[in-house]
């Protein structure tokens, strides 16, 4: 699991098409973000174009529960995934440096986003103060270089780069501790606050180095390493009152 890479089966053909088992020999120009020495077997100039979709139809079922000591059971009911589904598009290139005399070195450049999965459930449903939406976005870009050294195929190569991250998600929050005597409902929506979250880091810094080696014909071990990433991307919450709580309460401030 730690010499995936990054996002190792969510991307290319050839990936897919080995159930993963694509790391020691890529053979296209995603080897950026697999095992970038992978680039150094290619010939001339080599461009991939894909896409990936997700087809997201997830159901948030809540438990039952009791309103209260002595109520009857609350039973809910469940909620599905109402987003459409969109691609992610990715772009990997590869060229081999022979025409400048440099043919032992090859450079690779990758963008690419993994499968979005949003979300967006019915804004009054019992899952609303888990999850109303969830637009979240990231994007990896990548530049590679590869070398070639002529004992049995030894290659090295490295990946630098950045990743972006946009978060949009939304929820609803709940006040029913402070008005129980206005309302005995826990989850009346006239006391419902929405809360809409956003926040972006863009450049974050990623990188991936490797090596392979052809001990005997046809046979190909390699190493590859990502350095790990945190990806913390600053951001606010913004809330808005609803139904009852809008005609008394304001809010002030961005903390």
């Amino acid at each position: 699991a730690h010499g995936a890479g990054m996002w190792n089966l969510e991307q290319g053909v050839s990936n897919y098409a080995r159930g993963g088992a694509n790391l020691a020999a890529p053979g296209d120009p995603t080897a950026v973000l697999t095992n970038p020495a992978g680039l150094a077997a290619l010939d001339g100039l080599q461009f991939l174009l894909g896409a990936n979709i997700v087809l997201d139809e997830r159901t948030f079922a809540r438990s039952s529960d009791m309103l209260g000591p002595g109520d009857s059971e609350r039973v809910f009911e469940p909620v599905t995934n109402e987003e459409p589904a969109g691609p992610s598009p990715n772009i990997f290139l590869a060229y081999n440096l022979a025409s400048l005399g440099l043919e032992q070195m090859t450079v690779g450049f990758g963008i690419w986003g993994p499968p979005k999965t949003h979300r967006k459930y019915d804004e009054l449903g019992a899952q609303r103060y888990s999850s109303v939406t969830t637009r979240d976005l990231q994007a990896h870009y990548l530049l590679s270089v590869a070398y070639q050294l002529p004992v049995q195929n030894f290659r090295i190569g490295a990946s630098f780069g950045g990743t972006s991250t946009l978060v949009d998600s939304s929820l609803r929050l709940n006040v029913f501790e402070s008005r129980k005597a206005l309302a005995p409902d826990r989850e009346d929506p006239d006391f419902d606050i929405k809360a809409d979250i956003t926040g972006e880091e863009h450049a974050n810094p990623i990188g991936i180095v490797s090596a392979s080696l052809e001990l005997w014909a046809d046979s190909t071990f390699s190493m590859s390493y990502q350095i790990p990433f945190d990806v913390s991307a600053p951001g606010k919450a913004d809330l808005e009152m609803l139904g009852f709580l809008e005609s008394f309460t304001t809010v002030s401030g961005d903390d």
